[in-house]
């Protein structure tokens, strides 16, 4: 009932903004700032003004000294997807002090408590949740795979999970969640190890069968996998077991295969929907995109995974260059895994139509609707910024996304990234280091740092050390191998810096790419080489803003 309250005196406090008869704001004298109604009312009126920040500040300040559970809640939430990493984490600590049998606020904990790495914070009440569904459920500790495939950080969400396995070696459900977990995280052993032991436990749960296949499968035993699956009769007749097969025959890389089980399958289930999308996929990964739209504009009639129908239609769109189409299809992406990729996609288009502020809005109305995905868009929105040159505006919004993500990398980067742009070298500097002091063997990390001290200082020794480092820990990085060749050509060698431009170029048709190789080239004498480069990689990148500075500044 107080919310409803404060929602009908959203309009009084309008007053906080009414005009006087001379043009000046006369503030409201209704409620007194340090009032915790003042400040719950203070955070609608943001809501609704969409000053997100600004209402969880509030709500958190309304928090303090207040026993209510319901504004607990509200407030949490809204803190969660709005404020500060400390403003969640208090909220969030706040509401189970009040409701401790509540499973939302025992869930934001473990993302937060994840999010900084501190699994052992994260253990009690990823027991206590468990507790909570285990009485609901058969699920067990899958029933948390939700939550933790959740989390920012892969590797603690797996070394939680491997705390709370190691005393439950006998249950399928625990070591079933194992498996899940360290398959995503590429720790293929322990995905064997887990996922067998849960088929030994309940050799019935076909999920479990279907999981081991697939860590076989990244173990590169591709046969005994497969046959895995043949010897199991239930995997000739369900058609979601069958479909699996399929899937797991694309990822062998198998297509043909994975085209025949899938087209059988569709024979049979003319409107299954996993079959349509599969089918779609695979047409579009071989090029067949007529195909591939035939079946995603069929997925799309069976009112499932429309997210993933959309995105591709306006993918196959885009690459027709029936750009209108293309804007339209990614425009009606709302939800889903799809939803971002869609939005920067549709941004892009905007952007090369000389429509920034619609490229900004198409991009701020999805940090809006999913606050969840607040760290992916601010990147993105920050490189649209930098392509625009508002610099400052872009740093404002990588630094109030850090408060909410403190650790995130990808905004670290681009933050870095930005520093560059913006001349203040030292200042990148400086954040790659401290992320290489977080993750010293992290060949990201040691590229970045290794790169920019190659392209915007003379410290080429220290440059080198880092990159060379880098690139044999990933060996096949097309970006590392890219920096091996820009330090080299640096450093004067330019016959070494084409061999590994080349291989770069070979393993990755990235338009920087193109424009370190047909720099050195050109520096080597080979101009018309160096014009082969630039412009065919500009052809499939028109909006490349590198390859267009670096063929003014060389070919003026």
């Amino acid at each position: 009932m107080k919310y409803l309250v404060f929602s009908v005196l959203l309009t009084i406090v309008a007053g906080a903004a009414c005009v006087s008869s001379n043009g000046q704001e006369k503030s409201t004298e209704a409620t007194q700032p340090g009032d915790s109604d003042y400040h719950i009312l203070m955070a609608e009126i943001a809501l609704q003004r969409h000053e997100f920040p600004v209402a969880a500040s509030e709500y958190h300040k309304a928090l303090a000294g207040s026993e209510d559970i319901e504004l607990a809640a509200r407030a949490g939430r809204v803190i969660y997807e709005h404020g500060t990493y400390e403003q969640a984490l208090d909220a969030a600590r706040h509401w189970v002090k009040l409701d401790p049998e509540a499973v939302e606020p025992r869930r934001y904990l473990v993302l937060l408590h994840l999010q900084k790495g501190q699994v052992g914070k994260s253990i009690p009440h990823l027991q206590q949740l468990h507790s909570v569904v285990e009485t609901d459920s058969d699920q067990g500790y899958a029933a948390l795979l939700p939550i933790l495939t959740e989390s920012r950080d892969p590797q603690a969400a797996l070394q939680a999970m491997t705390r709370l396995a190691d005393d439950h070696q006998d249950d399928p459900t625990a070591q079933y969640s194992l498996a899940y977990l360290a398959l995503r995280s590429g720790e293929v052993d322990l995905a064997l190890d887990a996922s067998k032991r849960a088929m030994t436990a309940r050799p019935e749960w076909a999920e479990a069968t279907v999981l081991h296949a697939r860590a076989l499968l990244a173990d590169g035993r591709t046969d005994d996998a497969l046959t895995l699956l043949d010897e199991r009769p239930e995997f000739r007749e369900d058609a979601r077991l069958r479909l699996e097969y399929a899937i797991l025959l694309l990822a062998a890389d198998r297509p043909e295969e994975a085209r025949l089980e899938l087209e059988l399958l569709l024979g049979e289930y003319p409107r299954l929907p996993g079959a349509l999308r599969t089918l779609g996929f695979l047409e579009f990964q071989e090029g067949n995109y007529d195909l591939a739209e035939r079946y995603f504009i069929d997925l799309l009639g069976t009112g499932l995974y429309i997210s993933d129908g959309l995105f591709y239609l306006g993918s196959i769109a885009e690459l027709d260059g029936d750009i209108d189409s293309a804007a339209s299809f990614y425009s009606q992406v709302t939800s889903g895994d799809s939803l971002i990729p869609a939005r920067v996609r549709l941004s892009l288009i905007l952007y090369r139509l000389g429509k920034t502020d619609e490229a900004l809005r198409s991009l701020e109305q999805v940090a809006v609707s999913d606050p969840a995905a607040g760290a992916e868009l601010a990147a993105a929105r920050g490189e649209l910024l930098m392509r625009l040159e508002r610099f400052d505006e872009a740093l404002e919004l990588y630094d109030r996304e850090l408060q909410r993500f403190p650790d995130d990398e990808g905004l670290l980067y681009a933050r870095s990234f930005l520093y560059e742009r913006m001349g203040r070298v030292d200042d990148a500097l400086a954040e790659l280091e401290a992320m290489l002091r977080r993750n010293p063997d992290d060949p990201i990390a040691l590229n970045a740092l290794g790169y920019t001290l190659a392209d915007r200082t003379d410290r080429y020794e220290e440059a080198f050390d880092y990159i060379s480092r880098a690139l044999e820990k990933a060996p096949n990085n097309a970006a590392i191998v890219d920096s091996m060749g820009w330090i080299h050509f640096r450093m004067g060698d330019k016959e070494a810096a084409i061999e590994y431009l080349e291989r770069a170029w070979s393993l990755n048709r990235d338009p920087e790419i193109a424009a370190h190789l047909g720099e050195v080239l050109w520096a080597s004498g080979d101009r018309q080489g160096a014009e082969d480069i630039w412009f065919e990689s500009l052809s499939e990148n028109p909006e490349s803003q590198v390859l267009q500075k670096v063929i003014e500044r060389l070919m003026q």
